[in-house]
Parts: structure tokens; sequence; C-alpha cells
């Protein structure tokens, strides 16, 4: 099985919960050989996602065509398939026909389904809406898609800490530990104020109620 990303799978990915500096595994996941040759897009994707100034972009742009796929002769007979399901629906007016020939969705449509792979994105179908939407599209031509969650999981992927949290430095000091003021009431008397301010905090139970005790 192989899997064709729509755009929106790039770029959710980079503006919600893959972000480039929260999730930097996603992308290092795509570029790995273990996705390699399973996990693509196509050209007229990369050309979308190049057409900003972002880190997004810069990403794209240093994907080699073994990732972003050029079109080929398989995918001329595939166009007709798509572009004729399109004009027998309906609900779809020339000007939404139009602007979906024109766009990606529908290249992604008639490689996918030139090839056999499943399309990857996070729309989904409505097939009573005037525009057509990436995965009604697909449907009505044969092709599978799912979302990135479903990808994930059958590539039985897993994005984990770099190092326990246990293990990270917390605020505070070198160990670890955060001074925290104890909260005597304002009008107490007993010395029991005096004495938190010395006490050292790593004694037993025993020692404080002892210690406490000598205060009064």
């Amino acid at each position: 099985m192989r899997y064709l990303l729509d755009a929106n799978v790039f770029i959710q990915g980079k503006n919600r919960a893959y972000g480039f500096d929260i999730c930097p595994g996603f992308w290092e996941w795509l570029e790995s050989d273990r996705a390699a040759g399973r996990v693509c897009s196509i050209e007229k994707v990369q050309d979308e996602l190049t057409t900003g100034d972002d880190e997004l972009a810069t990403w794209a742009g240093r994907q080699s065509e073994e990732f972003f796929l050029p079109m080929d002769p398989s995918v001329i007979a595939a166009f007709t398939a798509v572009s004729s399901w399109v004009k027998a629906q309906p609900q779809y007016g020339q000007a939404a026909a139009n602007t979906f020939f024109e766009a990606a969705d529908y290249y992604l449509v008639a490689y996918a389904h030139a090839h056999g792979d499943v399309v990857v994105t996070h729309e989904t179908p409505a097939p009573q809406a005037k525009k057509v939407k990436l995965p009604t599209a697909c449907i009505g031509v044969g092709v599978k898609t799912m979302n990135p969650w479903e990808m994930l999981r059958r590539e039985k992927v897993r994005f984990v800490l770099e190092q326990p949290v246990a293990e990270r430095p917390q605020p505070g000091g070198a160990e670890g530990q955060a001074e925290v003021a104890p909260r005597v009431p304002q009008d107490d008397t007993s010395g029991v104020a005096a004495f938190f301010g010395t006490w050292p905090g790593d004694e037993s139970d025993a020692e404080l109620l002892e210690a406490l005790g000598e205060t009064k």
C-alpha cells in the first residue's frame, strides 16, 4: 500500500499537531527509509507548498521527485475517468468543475486512480456540496482515502520524548528543586515562622516535630 498525501496534511501538520519545533519526528519520518516508497505525494502538491516563505516551503523544496512524484503516461487515462465522473454529477456547475480541474486535488485523484494508491487527507466526503471535495471525487472513481492518524497507526509510527520527563531539569535550581516558602498565618507568634525560615526541609517528620516543640 502506498499513501499519497494531500497538501492539507502538510499544512495542518505544520500549523497544529506536528509543528517543526514541537514534533520534528513527523517530518523526519516522512524522509526516513522506513517511509521511502510508501509515503509520498505529487509535484502539483509540492508546487502549492513551495509558494510560501516558511519552514514548510523550505522543507518541501528540498524533497526530490522520489517523494513528490511527477506525472506519468499512465495517469492520462485516469484524468479522463475523473473528469467524466465530475461532469456527470448534477450538483457541480461548470465553474466548480473548472476550479477542481485546475487544482492539485484533480491530479492527486487521477494519480491514485492510475496506481492504486490511498489518498491521505484531512477532508471528509461531502457528496451534496456544490464544490468538488477531494474525498468525494476519490469515492466516485473508487480511490480509497484515510486521514493522517489512520495512516500513522497502520504504519505503527510513534513519536516519543527524547528522554523521560523525570530526567529533564526542573525549574528552581541545579538539583531541580523549586524553593517554595511555607505559608504561615500573619499573626503567628509561636516562633514557627522564624523556625521555617531556617528549616532545611530534608529531615524526618519526627525531627521536625521535635524541632517545632523546641521553638515554642
